[in-house]
């Protein structure tokens, strides 16, 4: 829901760095998740790094998050990134 309204309103150009710097220190996939999907919403070519460490996390619902993301900014060979 936050990452919905983020989308639909824009967001601090501030928070994709504070957002990056943070994604993988969260307490559980939860909330990895949950920052995954508000870098994507924020749809700001700076989350991509991030984005792309979230294709690797443990958690399934995280890595769709990232992919969503990724997919929202037009990001090419997202095929290849999984790899």
């Amino acid at each position: 829901m936050i990452a919905h309204i983020i989308f639909l309103g824009g967001g601090d150009p501030k928070a994709v760095e504070i957002l990056d710097a943070t994604y993988g220190k969260e307490p559980d996939a939860e909330a990895r998740v949950g920052t995954l999907y508000a870098l994507g919403a924020l749809a700001d070519p700076k989350a991509i790094p991030a984005l792309r460490r979230g294709l690797m996390d443990p958690d399934l619902k995280a890595v769709r998050a990232a992919l969503e993301g990724l997919n929202q900014l037009q990001v090419p060979d997202l095929a290849g990134s999984l790899l």
